[in-house]
């Protein structure tokens, strides 16, 4: 837990956690926090070792060994929910403080900003509505996209990765980034598994150190 009463969903590194195997090649991490099993959510574990296959890219290995998803009751339930990010709720800070620490931890684990959309900004001027703060990042790690790229020509219509900075209606900044796990799942290319692992363990590790 960091200073500032933030809080963290689906990084285990935060939890106290409890490591649980089944057998057979399918065998996935559970994790449980003070004894009481965290269930939804297990198949977005990343475990590298799981995809390791030697005729398959691989361009590196997942540092973060798995997530799960928040309570609802802790930010707004449509991202404590959603089963395709990787999301943590901060307390004690501005939305330009979180948005500035997020381009700066970034390129730390080899991701660069290619888009950015202000979402707020752009709907004012578009319709004439107020909303909160909500910034869009497209972020990208050239190496894992030109892999994705060799094994799926077509995977740049999921890129870049999006990175999502909104101020929640307490006040509460919520950053959160796509799961790449979770995003490239619909392709059912097994070359693409452990790319997917790496980015959704690096983005982790950026949205943990914002």
């Amino acid at each position: 837990m960091k200073a500032g009463g933030d809080e963290v969903h689906d990084l285990s590194s935060f939890m106290d956690l409890r490591i649980h195997k089944k057998s057979g090649d399918d065998a996935r991490p559970t994790a449980t926090r003070s004894g009481a099993m965290v269930a939804h959510r297990r198949d977005l574990a990343i475990g590298s070792a799981r995809w390791h296959h030697p005729t398959r890219p691989t361009v590196g290995t997942p540092t973060t060994p798995s997530f799960h998803h928040g309570d609802p009751m802790s930010m707004h339930p449509d991202f404590a929910n959603a089963p395709y990010g990787i999301t943590r709720r901060i307390e004690g800070r501005s939305f330009d403080d979180v948005v500035a620490g997020v381009r700066a931890v970034l390129p730390t684990v080899g991701f660069g900003v290619l888009t950015e959309i202000d979402v707020k900004a752009t709907l004012h001027k578009k319709l004439g509505v107020d909303r909160l703060p909500y910034l869009i990042l497209g972020a990208c790690s050239p190496r894992h996209a030109n892999a994705a790229l060799e094994a799926v020509p077509s995977i740049g219509l999921f890129l870049p990765c999006n990175v999502v900075v909104a101020e929640d209606t307490d006040g509460a900044i919520i950053l959160s980034a796509i799961d790449a796990e979770a995003m490239f799942a619909s392709i059912g290319n097994p070359a693409l598994e452990p790319i997917a692992a790496e980015v959704k363990a690096l983005l982790a590790r950026a949205i943990a150190e914002v």
